[in-house]
């Protein structure tokens, strides 16, 4: 497993609203940030940004009201 030299946070809901902003507000921080929400386009373009601005992202799509999506996203 690669060895990080920055925090990571996992931010659920991030697709948009409060969510997004506290994405924004890690990367900032420098955070590498793990977008997670239910809509895939908008969780690609917060990790793009993030990225676009010299922080560090990834995304995922998952619905957290569904224990299967909890698993697949740990």
């Amino acid at each position: 497993m690669k060895s990080r030299s920055r925090p990571v946070a996992l931010v659920t809901g991030a697709s948009s609203g409060i969510g997004t902003e506290t994405a924004y507000g890690l990367a900032r921080r420098g955070h590498h940030v793990v977008v997670v929400g239910r809509n895939p386009d908008r969780t690609r373009e917060v990790a793009q940004r993030i990225l676009t601005d010299g922080g560090s992202a990834e995304h995922c799509s998952a619905d957290f009201s569904s224990l299967a999506q909890v698993a697949r996203v740990a």
